[in-house]
Order: structure tokens, then C-alpha cells, then sequence
């Protein structure tokens, strides 16, 4: 675990000098008092041109197919000139991951159908939503269609996002509705369960045949 790691800590601290600046930034969860409004508080602003940035998940570009402004769009941009390269989290909520019960029997054919169908897609399906969906009908610019390309060249999975081990990061999020900054007090109150939870998912992949 290295949730605490200092350049971490750097990291954090950074983007709550951003994210906690209600002079400048819109904080949806933070600022918005009725959950039922926090959809239309993220969206709305940017569409009516009252926002210059906005992070968005890449299916939410479709939402702004009708916007009279341009737009364009941007990688999550680097730390620091010391960062090598990009780096474009894929959201564990939106992401698909297919899993295979201890029930099913001839697992052999099972894994060779699922394989032929994750190549369909790759090789028939997401070639046409980046290039005719996103690169031809969504973005405005040719300098769009070339961050797309670093936006999915440079796609990472965080594992740590993906089984959220001991809820940590859910609840880290929570702290963003709040404002908080107490990011140390809080890893010390999730490590115990952080690291049970680390330790069961690695006995689960050790005890599989």
C-alpha cells in the first residue's frame, strides 16, 4: 500500500488546492446540496458555456453532440514536466469485466467463446465508435482526434480503484464531499482493513487450480 507515499501526498494536495477553490472551481458534490441536482450541476454549466474545463467520462462527449460552442477535448493532464508520459485512468465503474461461475462446466469451450467475442469487439466494434463515432461525428477539431489518441494509448487500470480494498476508495472520495484534507487520519483508520482485504484477494487467486 503506498496510499500515503509522499509523491501521493503531493498529488492529493495538488488537486485539493484545485478541486476546494470555490472561487474557481464548481465542486459538484461538495457544493451542491440536493443529490438529485448533482447530474444536471455537472453537466448544465459546461453546456451553457460557463465552465472552461470539465473531467467527463468518454461516453458523456456524446451529450454535447448539439452544443453550439466548440469544444475540444484534452488527456488528463501530466503532474509536473518530470511525468514521461500520459496517463488515462479507465473508470472501474464503466468498465466490463465478465466472469465465469464455478458452476459452468467445460470451461475449455467457455474461455474460447468468450475470447472470440472480446475479439469482436475489439476489432469490429471499438474500431467504429473511435473512429467513426468519436473521431468523425463527436469532436470538433483535428487536434481532438489526435488526443483521443493519446487518451487511449495511454489508458492504465488502477487496481486499487478496481476491488476498492477495504472501501478505500469510495470513502476517499467522501472526503471530497466534505472538503476534507485529513488524508493521513484517514488512511490510518482504512490500513487495517486495506491490507485484509489485499490479503484475502491474494489467498483467493493462490487457493484457484
Amino acid at each position: 500500500m503506498d496510499f500515503t507515499s509522499p509523491s501521493n501526498l503531493n498529488i492529493i494536495e495538488k488537486a485539493m488546492d484545485i478541486m476546494y477553490n470555490k472561487e474557481e472551481v464548481l465542486n459538484v458534490q461538495a457544493d451542491v446540496a440536493n443529490q438529485t441536482e448533482w447530474t444536471q450541476a455537472f453537466y448544465t454549466p459546461f453546456e451553457q458555456n460557463r465552465t472552461l474545463f470539465m473531467w467527463a467520462r468518454m461516453r458523456v462527449v456524446e451529450k454535447y453532440r448539439g452544443m453550439e460552442a466548440e469544444f475540444g477535448i484534452l488527456p488528463i493532464p501530466k503532474f509536473d514536466e518530470n511525468q514521461e508520459n500520459y496517463r488515462s485512468v479507465v473508470n472501474p465503474y464503466t468498465g466490463v469485466l465478465l466472469g465465469v461461475p464455478k458452476s459452468a462446466d467445460n470451461l475449455e469451450r467457455v474461455s474460447i467463446i468468450l475470447e472470440a467475442l472480446s475479439a469482436e469487439s475489439r476489432y469490429t466494434l471499438q474500431p467504429a465508435y473511435y473512429n467513426v463515432v468519436l473521431q468523425r461525428k463527436y469532436v470538433r477539431d483535428d487536434e481532438s482526434s489526435e488526443m483521443l489518441d493519446i487518451i487511449f494509448n495511454t489508458r492504465v487500470y488502477d487496481i486499487g480503484s478496481v476491488y476498492s480494498f477495504g472501501n478505500v476508495f469510495i470513502d476517499f472520495i467522501s472526503l471530497c464531499y466534505k472538503t476534507d484534507r485529513n488524508v493521513v487520519s484517514f488512511y490510518d483508520k482504512k490500513s487495517g482493513s486495506m491490507e485484509k482485504a489485499i490479503n484475502k484477494v491474494v489467498e483467493t487467486f493462490q487457493s484457484m487450480d
